[in-house]
């Protein structure tokens, strides 16, 4: 995950790599534990701390689709 994070910083390349990276079982989306483990392991390097918390609020709604966590990839690295 820390690996395809920081490609991703670097290039703004390989969101889908990165979104399953996080999604380790498989099911398309990101549940609330997949990414409390993301962001343990990324250390919310190269983001603001506050976009990492809209990330986490979203997640508690539902799960996350990829189309959902890729807007935020935008948002969040602006």
């Amino acid at each position: 995950q820390k690996g395809n994070w920081m490609t991703y910083l670097s290039s703004g390349l390989g969101s889908d790599n990165l979104f399953r990276s996080i999604d380790t079982n498989h099911d398309k989306t990101i549940q609330v534990k997949e990414l409390h483990v993301f962001l343990e392991s990324v250390d919310f390097k190269g983001v603001h701390p506050r976009a990492f918390k809209i990330l986490n609020e979203l997640a508690h709604d539902h799960e996350l689709d990829m189309e959902e966590f890729k807007s935020w990839l935008i948002l969040a690295t602006k």
